[in-house]
C-alpha cells in the first residue's frame, strides 16, 4: 500500500508540474522560481511536521518500552520474525530506528532547503548564475527537487502510519 501511494504521489506531482493548464486553466507551465517556492514551503512544513513527529516518536516509544511487560519482551525475543534470523523484539526496535533515521534525514533535507536555498540566498543565486541561459535546466532541477521532497514527505508519513499500525 505504501509503495502504491508514494508512487501515485510522485506521478501526481509530475502531472501537476507538467500539465498546469488542465488544473488551473492557465496554459503556461510553472516557472522554475514558482516550483522552488513550492519546495521552500514544503520544506518549512516538513521541518515543523518532522520535529513534532520526532518528539512524538521518542516520547511514545520510550513510554512503550518502559511500561510494556518484560515477560512480553522476553517472549518476543524468542519468536523469530518471518523467515529472518532476527526476533520479533529486534524487529520492533529496528523498525523504530529505521523510522527515526528517515525522519532525521528528512528534517535534514528540509533544513538544507530552508537554510541554503532561501530566496536571494548564496546557493540559490549561484545555481541561477550557473544555469543562466538554460531555463530548461533550471526548471528540471527545481522540478526534481519538488518531486523528491513531495514524494519523500508522503513516504515518511506513510512510514509513521505503518510503524504505529505494526507496533
Amino acid at each position: 500500500f505504501n509503495c502504491w501511494v508514494v508512487g501515485i504521489t510522485a506521478i501526481f506531482i509530475v502531472i501537476l508540474l507538467i500539465v498546469p493548464g488542465s488544473v488551473l486553466d492557465d496554459p503556461r507551465p510553472y516557472s522554475a522560481m514558482q516550483i522552488i517556492e513550492w519546495v521552500r514551503v514544503w520544506a518549512d512544513i516538513g521541518i515543523d511536521f518532522a520535529t513534532s513527529i520526532l518528539g512524538f516518536l521518542i516520547a511514545g516509544f520510550a513510554i512503550f518500552a518502559s511500561v510494556t511487560n518484560k515477560e512480553l519482551f522476553m517472549a518476543l525475543a524468542n519468536i523469530k520474525h518471518g523467515d529472518t534470523d532476527i526476533s520479533e523484539f529486534r524487529f520492533i526496535f529496528f523498525n523504530f530506528i529505521i523510522v527515526f533515521i528517515h525522519y532525521l534525514a528528512f528534517i535534514s533535507a528540509c533544513l538544507f532547503v530552508a537554510l541554503f536555498l532561501p530566496k536571494d540566498g548564496l546557493l540559490t543565486e549561484t545555481i541561477v548564475a550557473v544555469t543562466k541561459g538554460w531555463e530548461a535546466m533550471r526548471w528540471v532541477i527545481s522540478a526534481m527537487g519538488a518531486v523528491l521532497l513531495g514524494t519523500w514527505f508522503a513516504a515518511v508519513v506513510l512510514m509513521l502510519k505503518s510503524f504505529i499500525w505494526n507496533l
